[in-house]
């Protein structure tokens, strides 16, 4: 096996764990632990950060950046008005709007798909990035930076990112009100 394959095969066993695991969040009841939710809701703000700090070389990116924060913010509030909160004998659960979670389930999936199509160009030596010209650094150079080049990829990578920063940090505020809360038996 070469030495590609074998990196693809781990990228893509990576790719189908995080898929599968964004899944099962999405669907099914997940224990309500605060620190759990900062820590989560952090790292999506670093990772925020990160990429705001990589798209500061393409102002022309800035309105699809703010774009997506914009409609990640709105979906993670939309998400959090209908989240659902049970009390169980080990203490609270919620399940998040499983329609909401499914878009951006669905959206996170378009963005690798995109991605890997372009990535597939690039080694077959087509010459032409997501985001233009493959650069003077060549196609793996390419590959880094047209995630912020392009803004369609760049707008929905702040779409994920508000989303989870904003829906996990407000969820470790807030916690569960008595409106939505489920009903057990």
């Amino acid at each position: 096996m070469s030495h590609q394959t074998e990196v693809l095969v781990v990228v893509t066993a990576l790719i189908a764990w995080s898929v599968y695991r964004r899944v099962r969040r999405t669907l099914h009841w997940q224990p309500l632990v605060k620190r759990r939710l900062v820590v989560r809701g952090s790292v999506f703000i670093v990772i925020g950060v990160l990429l705001l700090v990589s798209t500061l070389y393409h102002p022309s990116t800035a309105w699809w950046d703010a774009a997506g924060v914009a409609a990640g913010a709105a979906l993670a509030w939309l998400a959090l008005r209908n989240t659902r909160y049970e009390r169980r004998d080990d203490g609270w659960y919620y399940r998040p709007h499983g329609a909401i979670g499914a878009l951006v389930i669905l959206l996170f999936l378009a963005r690798i798909a995109y991605r890997l199509a372009a990535a597939e160009a690039l080694w077959n030596g087509q010459g032409k990035a997501a985001g233009g010209l493959v650069p003077a650094g060549g196609a793996h150079a390419s590959a880094a930076a047209a995630s912020t080049v392009d803004p369609w990829t760049a707008g929905a990578m702040f779409i994920l990112v508000a989303y989870y920063a904003v829906y996990y940090l407000a969820m470790a505020w807030r916690g569960p009100r008595p409106n939505e809360l489920a009903e057990t038996g």
